[in-house]
């Protein structure tokens, strides 16, 4: 499902759209969205939650992105959903020198799952630590992948 909110070319100062909303509950989504912040556009995939009101709000639980990234999302998330359910990490999108999030098949309270999360070093680390992200059922995958092409399609026309 793509819906402009405002929409326009990366480039041109609006990039807010959102592409898919994939339900993991009655209570909890996850949301492919493409947002304008300080002048720059990130996608985002990003875990929300239906609060007292009625209305899904954000929860930090999620990756961000340059949103010229997205080309190797879409190709990491493809090699996600090819990955089928063997515990492994399918991609890695570098985010900057010192971030990337990775795209995986984890076994997580007995169940597999896909995980995609950012994974950073400090200062004086070799070994990249764990960060934020989201962890959603193998079959939403082809979800994600559409969404990610909707996207596509929005913002570069």
């Amino acid at each position: 499902m793509t819906k402009n909110l405002g929409g326009g070319a990366p480039g041109e100062g609006k990039c807010n759209a959102l592409a898919a909303r994939l339900r993991m509950n009655a209570a909890t989504e996850i949301r492919v969205v493409a947002q304008e912040y300080s002048g720059r556009c990130y996608l985002h995939i990003r875990q929300y939650f239906l609060g007292d009101d009625n209305e899904f709000r954000p929860t930090q639980k999620g990756v961000s992105l340059s949103i010229d990234k997205l080309g190797e999302v879409l190709d990491a998330v493809r090699d996600l959903r090819e990955a089928g359910n063997s515990p492994s990490t399918a991609a890695v999108v570098e985010k900057s020198a010192r971030e990337e999030v990775r795209f995986s098949v984890v076994t997580w309270e007995g169940m597999t799952k896909a995980d995609i999360r950012s994974y950073f070093s400090k200062d004086g680390m070799n070994e990249r630590q764990p960060g934020k992200g989201v962890r959603l059922n193998l079959a939403l995958l082809v979800d994600l992948e559409r969404g990610l092409e909707a996207l596509d399609r929005e913002l570069n026309g």
